[in-house]
């Protein structure tokens, strides 16, 4: 899997270039301010397109988040990463129990002190903003080298469209998105314990099974402890296998 070094705009950044956004003549607006039409989808299955080999391989999270525009339904793509170190440091303080509240925090921390990468399906953002947003280097999406020069010839009109202003802006989706994490990194446990104690335990806890055994992060079970292998994630080549999230049933897209 190629990982992508991010660079260049944060989340707050990108909110501020957007207010400061010119006026849409059809709107009366900025984009960042037509935000509050847009809608985020309600139910959790609809969070589940999460790479989980990005984030227990790369440290990257990169997940799509389905909008209702006010004529059509778009997907925004986010990406960001450190989320695994974000992970580890709200296990520390959650007393090393892997639980929901710890991966929402993870998130929230990752996207709000990580620089991002964001796109859209709309053609706003394809026509307008995608062109600057890959010179800029915080596209998510495809890279465009065709420039705006007649949509959006000065950068003048924001970060994003109004959809990636409202996934920037309103983090309520945070919550359904570590519910998907949540119930997946349970599922490993329980049903695939080879690829959860070898690839997913010494990602998020930052050091194998038998060390946190060792020095009391962990307690053993009580017929046996796990064998679990010393395996370099570098050259493990088999994907983390797609799995259903407990909670909806559904399968979570790593593609």
């Amino acid at each position: 899997m190629k990982k992508i070094i991010l660079q260049e705009k944060t989340r707050h950044q990108l909110l501020q270039q957007s207010k400061d956004a010119d006026i849409t003549r059809s709107y009366g607006t900025t984009r960042y301010d037509r935000r509050n039409l847009q809608h985020l989808s309600a139910s959790t299955s609809s969070y589940n397109k999460v790479d989980m080999n990005g984030v227990f391989r790369a440290n990257l999270l990169s997940f799509f988040i389905p909008v209702r525009g006010e004529t059509n339904n778009y997907e925004v793509e986010v990406l960001f990463d450190g989320i695994l170190d974000a992970i580890n440091r709200e296990l520390k303080n959650n007393n090393w129990v892997i639980e929901y509240k710890v991966i929402y925090r993870a998130i929230i921390d990752a996207i709000n002190k990580q620089d991002v990468y964001v796109s859209c399906s709309c053609p706003d953002f394809y026509y307008r903003m995608s062109y600057w947003a890959s010179k800029d280097r915080y596209n998510s999406g495809k890279p465009q080298t065709i420039p705006a020069r007649i949509t959006n010839p000065n950068n003048s009109k924001g970060a994003g469209c109004k959809h990636i202003m409202k996934v920037l802006a309103d983090l309520d989706w945070a919550m359904k998105l570590a519910a998907c994490i949540n119930n997946y990194i349970l599922y490993m446990e329980k049903n695939m314990p080879d690829k959860y104690y070898n690839i997913i335990f010494p990602a998020i806890y930052s050091m194998s099974y038998k060390d946190a055994l060792t020095k009391g992060i962990m307690e053993p079970p009580e017929d046996e402890l796990i064998d679990a292998k010393d395996v370099d994630i570098e050259d493990d080549k088999e994907e983390i296998e797609e799995e259903p999230s407990e909670e909806e049933g559904e399968d979570i897209d790593g593609n």
